[in-house]
């Protein structure tokens, strides 16, 4: 007799035990088929949510809390300084290593300066909350993306199926030069990055390779600085010599040469390393009519919609 009650008594828990959980996990399967049928043509945009998709496979969702603009962020850049940078085009962020999601969520009136989300698809949680977010429209490589934070100051991050700080978030600017590898994404061997009115270089991995210059920075390439102050230009080597001896009104990197403009409205392009005028001398109106095409073995030149010269690459 004794045997039975404690036979029964372990029946009894045990049916506490397991009926809540068989109850749960038929709850849940519930609702993540419900989910599914809700969403049955796998919409990204669905009934106020935004569905994260590994092919067939739900990675999860985001809860939208406007219903203007839910949706992947563009690439947007608002520099305001003279540094020349890749001009973005538009383009939205994309699922990033099936983990990450950039995105904004705001109405239309905030639409240009809304803020951009950092979003772990994964963990269903915002990670992060940036005033800008940036990678050109066609990528930095090493998947590097260039963000300023909520306190305004500049940094860059590293996104894989993890997020990496590569520098840190203490600039007041930061952008890249317009050189693209065989990809055509925007090379990230060295950063432009602006702090207390004054602008230096910064490697891949945020070490500091050039002098301090508080000129204005125009340009740069892995071995030169083009700076700028009032009307004057200068080519500048990353250690603060002037490689040209004088200003000039113009300078512009030309594939492996440099374009100029003196003082006389010259226009002429010359070879640094090797001291000396590459192309013939043309007398133009105006920089802004100066335009490249630069190719493999030539560098063709236009005053507006005019060829001027093809210039032989040696």
């Amino acid at each position: 007799m004794q045997e039975r009650k404690i036979t029964l008594i372990t029946i009894i828990i045990l049916l506490c035990i397991f009926l809540p959980l068989t109850a749960f996990a038929t709850t849940m399967h519930f609702i993540e088929n419900k989910e599914n049928i809700e969403n049955k043509e796998h919409q990204f945009y669905f009934d106020g949510k935004l569905y994260f998709y590994n092919n067939e496979d739900l990675l999860g969702t985001y809860v939208c809390q406007n219903t203007d603009y839910c949706d992947y962020a563009v690439s947007r850049n608002t520099n305001t300084y003279d540094l020349i940078e890749p001009k973005s085009n538009g383009q939205k962020y994309t699922l990033l290593h099936n983990r990450y999601a950039i995105l904004m969520d705001t109405t239309t009136m905030q639409l240009l300066n809304a803020p951009v989300l950092l979003y772990d698809v994964l963990e269903n949680q915002v990670i992060g909350t940036y005033k800008e977010f940036k990678n050109y429209g066609v990528g930095i490589e090493n998947d590097y993306y260039i963000a300023s934070n909520e306190d305004g100051l500049w940094g860059v991050l590293k996104i894989t199926d993890q997020i990496e700080e590569v520098i840190p978030f203490t600039y007041d600017y930061i952008g890249l030069s317009n050189i693209q590898n065989k990809d055509g994404q925007i090379k990230s061997d060295y950063f432009a990055v602006l702090k207390n009115n004054s602008w230096s270089i910064l490697d891949s991995q945020g070490n500091k390779v050039s002098d301090t210059v508080t000129d204005s920075l125009v340009d740069y390439n892995e071995t030169y600085m083009i700076t700028k102050s009032g009307s004057e230009m200068n080519l500048l080597t990353f250690d603060g010599r002037n490689r040209l001896f004088g200003s000039y009104q113009y300078l512009h990197f030309c594939g492996p040469y440099i374009a100029i403009i003196d003082a006389t409205n010259d226009f002429y392009v010359y070879a640094i390393d090797q001291n000396k005028e590459v192309s013939n001398r043309h007398r133009i109106s105006s920089p802004e009519n100066i335009s490249y095409k630069v190719e493999k073995e030539y560098i063709h030149i236009f005053d507006g919609e005019e060829l001027i010269e093809n210039i032989a690459i040696s």
